[in-house]
């Protein structure tokens, strides 16, 4: 009877020793899982991490060259804004030489108005007293008949 308990003890063992061993086995595995689920997972995110490391760069950079650029412009519009008022500095000096030129200009254009005026009247008078003296002729050819 010994013997019985002894050999069903050792098959009670062997048993619990099988079952533990793959409760064990299959906790291992499902760990080993669980590990490589995550050492793909954190290698992704490395590689994510990398790329928007690269992408933050680029911005940067893109973001650098367009406050240079802009910087340049603004460079430019200020050169441009000195360079129009010294242009419009010196258009506001040179009419007033211009505007004396003009108003002499004016004023030998109203002489001769003056002139054309005075000539376009006397010619005008002369226009009429031959007129009246042909009529004054006519009238008294008229009489004389």
């Amino acid at each position: 009877m010994l013997k019985d308990i002894t050999k069903k003890l050792s098959m009670k063992k062997t048993f619990f020793t099988t079952q533990l061993e793959s409760f064990f086995d299959a906790i291992s595995q499902e760990y080993q899982n669980l590990l490589h689920e995550k050492e793909v997972e954190n290698s992704l995110l490395k590689e994510q991490n990398r790329k928007y490391a690269r992408d933050i760069e680029n911005l940067v950079k893109i973001k650098h060259d367009l406050q240079t650029k802009l910087q340049m412009q603004r460079e430019e519009i200020a050169r441009l804004k000195k360079e129009l008022e010294t242009k419009e500095q010196s258009r506001i000096s040179a009419p007033k030489s211009d505007s004396e030129e003009v108003a002499a200009l004016k004023e030998k254009i109203k002489k001769l108005q003056e002139y054309i005026s005075r000539g376009a009247s006397a010619y005008g008078e002369h226009l009429m007293n031959r007129k009246s003296e042909e009529i004054v002729k006519e009238i008294s050819e008229k009489i004389k008949k």
